[in-house]
């Protein structure tokens, strides 16, 4: 199971896009996020910092609270450690003249670091975003010996968290071998006929609307195509099956 954080403004803008309405890329991101978060909760944990805890309690908004408090599995306590790190960061954003970073973010980070947690989400692209912060924070956190963690947003994080699946209203490219390519094909499409109520004989032809392009090696073969359901791929993708 992937354990993540997600940065009191992910919630923040989840609220402003299902509620007030908002369509900013930050909004839609988080409203993404959060509602595969929700879907997968057996494959993902969500953890929170004191911080983000007590900066969502500050904001007094019921629908905000009760959101954060139906999405995270815990609160991590912070420790002495934490607070020295996060103090640490946070003069060295000073030093580089990064003011916009605060230490609020600077403990969120810390707590985030010392516990191990892999993956930060933050939809502020300003702050812990922003390419210098990471680089600080990365530089501290070698001279500590302590683990890299890993800064990210929505589309970034969703490939590595969220596995895509086949069955998905996507069109995309699914590399298989040749040969299992035809194994799994024929077995599919026996299975669509038998369910259907068509029968399947030798000196029959099935043709399916599948876009198929060969690549430099014969193994790899790219399929792109949409799979809606079984019953829309018999009406729409399979051709004369009787009297070919």
């Amino acid at each position: 199971m992937e354990i993540i954080i997600l940065d009191t403004n992910v919630y923040g803008w989840y609220i402003e896009y299902s509620i007030n309405g908002g369509r900013q890329a930050e909004a839609v991101d988080a409203f993404n996020l959060l509602s595969k978060v929700l879907e997968m909760k057996n494959k993902v944990e969500v953890l929170a910092t004191q911080t983000i805890e007590r900066e969502i309690k500050n904001a007094k908004n019921s629908a905000l609270s009760q959101l954060f408090y139906s999405t995270i599995k815990g609160v991590i306590k912070t420790t002495k450690r934490m607070n020295e790190l996060a103090e640490e960061y946070y003069n060295e954003c000073k030093k580089a003249k990064l003011h916009f970073v605060t230490i609020d973010d600077c403990e969120i980070v810390a707590s985030a670091t010392i516990t191990g947690i892999k993956f930060l989400v933050t939809e502020n692209r300003k702050t812990l975003n922003n390419p210098k912060v990471i680089e600080i924070i990365e530089t501290v956190n070698s001279s500590r010996g302590l683990r890299r963690m890993l800064f990210t947003h929505f589309p970034k994080i969703s490939s590595r968290v969220f596995p895509a699946k086949q069955h998905f209203r996507t069109f995309g490219a699914l590399n298989y071998s040749s040969h299992k390519l035809k194994l799994y094909t024929y077995l599919f499409i026996a299975f669509l006929l038998a369910l259907s109520g068509y029968s399947l004989s030798l000196g029959k032809t099935v043709q399916l609307n599948l876009a198929f392009s060969i690549g430099a090696n014969d193994d790899n073969l790219t399929v792109g195509t949409e799979f809606v359901s079984a019953q829309d791929f018999v009406e729409l993708e399979v051709k004369n099956i009787q009297g070919a």
